[in-house]
């Protein structure tokens, strides 16, 4: 009996509760001073807005005039670093002779080569590689027993 009797009185006071926060929501919806308190948060709101657009504005402009006024420094610009280079290259010229052709025409063939072993060693890895994958267990297995 007390347990239907607690029942009972939960029920009826959940059912109070509801009722009162009924009448609270209808009550502010129509109370000018809540109206007017939202309508002055919604002003202020709309002005912080506006501020932080005007401010992110001012900020591109002031990037903007920035990247405008920029000037390269003397020591990063890479035409005196080109005209060194060149000059080193003609002294070095002077002095050596010109043989370097034919040892550049060499060095290339020997990257060349050494770039086509590295192409079929990475082929023949890749099809080692796919052997030992599993892909129900979407695993890369280092040997065959795993």
């Amino acid at each position: 009996m007390e347990k239907e009797n607690k029942k009972t009185r939960e029920k009826a006071r959940k059912e109070r509760n509801e009722l009162v926060r009924q009448l609270v929501a209808f009550i502010r919806k129509r109370d000018k001073r809540v109206q007017a308190h939202r309508k002055l948060v919604e002003e202020q709101n709309a002005e912080k807005a506006r501020k932080a657009e005007e401010f992110r504005r001012q900020q591109k402009l002031k990037q903007a005039k920035l990247a405008e006024q920029y000037k390269e420094q003397s020591w990063m610009t890479m035409s005196d670093l080109e005209r060194e280079l060149q000059e080193m290259e003609a002294q070095y010229e002077k002095e050596f002779g010109d043989g370097s052709e034919d040892d550049d025409d060499l060095e290339e063939q020997e990257i060349k080569e050494g770039i086509e072993d590295k192409m079929s060693e990475e082929a023949e890895e890749a099809e080692c590689v796919d052997d030992l994958y599993c892909p129900a267990c979407d695993k890369l297995l280092k040997t065959e027993k795993a």
